[in-house]
């Protein structure tokens, strides 16, 4: 899955350079999550209060994340130690030192994890009490039925999740995806197989697509708590008094989305017409149902992507 050789490597570099349109994106894009981290490390630290609220939130997106980062540095090690020096190339390249490297950046990777999802979450807790819109509606409804159950009181009705909204919102994404990929057949971009090579012939098993179906459901959640719950109620608080700032706020968080998927396939322009609608629709879910509709679609989508959808990319 890496160059292997000095030929390899100098088409990775001139893949790079070829790609530099969308490298540049990453990086804007990257630098722009950077400065909002910040933001929420701030709120953190000075508005949030450490109750069950933000622990089950942050329990949800810590949950998701380390599921995630394990099983990605599981698979690079798996790689490394499949992979053999090139010509010329010291065999301790890809030995110990190497797998330690990739080993202790995994566990460190791990770590921050952690702090992104107690910042991330405490943060847009933050903000959707200031909107007064809902972040785990029917999560701490169904938690507060119980323990009025469990107590010998009366318990109310409460609301409940939109299982047929999700379910059509579901239908509509996947559909709308699957007929946009048969209209333009778009391919899997240049930078990504050269960079990841052997990476279709990986995914054409089933067991790894099982594998991939958990890896991108956990990463759904991650994005999901991360540019809905977060970064569009950022916008939304900042653009308040602005008249249709919420709708401000959700192209915008669907926008960042957007890019923030550069590189993907080509044609690029049919990933950014794939992206933005969804994100749109999530994002109106989001403010109208709270963060765990938007899970469930979100989700529904990433699973449909590797067992449906995967056909409709040509290689």
């Amino acid at each position: 899955m890496f160059p292997s050789s000095p030929s390899d490597s100098a088409r990775t570099f001139e893949t790079l350079l070829q790609n530099w349109p969308v490298l540049l994106t990453s990086l804007l894009v990257s630098g722009f999550l950077l400065g909002m981290f910040v933001y929420a490390v701030f709120l953190y630290f000075r508005r949030t209060r450490h109750n069950w609220k933000t622990r089950w939130l942050a329990g949800i997106y810590i949950g998701a994340a380390l599921p995630a980062g394990i099983i990605t540095m599981a698979l690079t090690i798996d790689v490394l130690t499949k992979r053999a020096p090139a010509p010329g190339e010291s065999p301790d390249f890809t030995g110990p030192m190497v797998l330690a490297f990739a080993l202790i950046g995994g566990l460190i990777g791990l770590a921050v994890e952690v702090g992104k999802g107690l910042v991330y979450t405490g943060a847009g807790e933050v903000l959707a009490v200031r909107l007064r819109q809902p972040s785990l509606p029917y999560l701490r409804g169904w938690l507060r039925r119980r323990r009025r159950k469990q107590a010998g009181r009366t318990v109310s009705g409460g609301s409940r999740l939109p299982w047929a909204t999700v379910l059509l919102a579901s239908a509509a994404v996947i559909g709308y995806t699957a007929g946009l990929f048969w209209l333009t057949s778009p391919r899997i971009s240049p930078l990504i197989r050269n960079l990841l090579p052997g990476m279709e012939a990986d995914a054409s098993s089933l067991g790894r697509q099982l594998l991939y179906a958990w890896v991108f459901s956990l990463l759904a959640i991650k994005e999901e708590i991360v540019f809905r719950l977060f970064l569009q109620g950022a916008f939304e608080h900042w653009l308040r008094r602005v008249r249709g700032g919420w709708l401000w706020a959700i192209l915008l968080s669907s926008a960042v989305w957007t890019l923030a998927h550069s590189g993907a396939v080509e044609p690029a322009w049919v990933k950014y017409a794939q992206i933005m609608p969804i994100g749109i629709l999530l994002g109106l879910m989001r403010r109208r149902w709270g963060i765990e509709s938007t899970i469930l679609v979100h989700v529904a989508l990433n699973v449909a992507a590797v067992f449906l959808l995967e056909g409709f990319c040509r290689s």
